[in-house]
């Protein structure tokens, strides 16, 4: 028998964001809290996935074991639109990957 699952409340959501900001898992919460995206799917992200522009990701693959591979069924593959501040996050995030790479 699976637990049943309890959903943040706002205020909780916006302390547990709080609680992670400027951490290597703020990433990943803020895509699990903004746009429902597992950590699996929040790992195996790429830049091509993203379009902060758009304020959309797509999700192709996810992490298992390490390693990157097809989500298990074809539902799983999806367009996901982000809210403002994912997508705001994001962009930042990116531009900051950009300036280590040069």
């Amino acid at each position: 028998m699976r637990p049943e699952l309890r959903i943040p409340t706002a205020e909780e959501t916006r302390q547990i964001l709080e609680a992670v900001a400027g951490s290597n898992i703020e990433g990943p919460t803020l895509l699990a809290a903004g746009c429902g995206l597992r950590l699996g799917e929040s790992l195996a992200l790429r830049r091509t996935d993203v379009n902060t522009d758009k304020a959309e990701l797509r999700v192709t693959a996810t992490m298992y074991r390490g390693g990157r591979t097809a989500p298990k069924s074809p539902r799983s593959r999806r367009k996901v639109a982000m809210p403002g501040f994912v997508a705001l996050w994001l962009k930042g995030h990116l531009a900051e990957q950009s300036s280590w790479r040069r």
